[in-house]
């Protein structure tokens, strides 16, 4: 199960995302990319956005979203 839950998550982003001129999570599979590209990121080498005790990197891609330490950048 997700904790944060998928709702808590889309608000706390979009939320953000509108006072900060940031695309908008509009779906779960956005999302769900969202999280597998920064976890596949955190695989690879690069280092965590937050200080959190989590051990596995889709988990650390998901605390990451929450705290708005990741956001979409639109392709142009």
């Amino acid at each position: 199960m997700l904790h944060p839950a998928y709702s808590e998550i889309l608000e706390k982003v979009n939320e953000y995302a509108e006072e900060h001129d940031f695309c908008k999570i509009d779906s779960r599979y956005t999302l769900v990319s969202m999280a597998y590209r920064r976890a596949h990121q955190i695989i690879e080498g690069d280092e965590p956005q937050t200080d959190c005790k989590i051990y596995k990197p889709l988990s650390k891609a998901v605390h990451e979203i929450y705290a708005n330490k990741v956001n979409i950048v639109s392709k142009k």
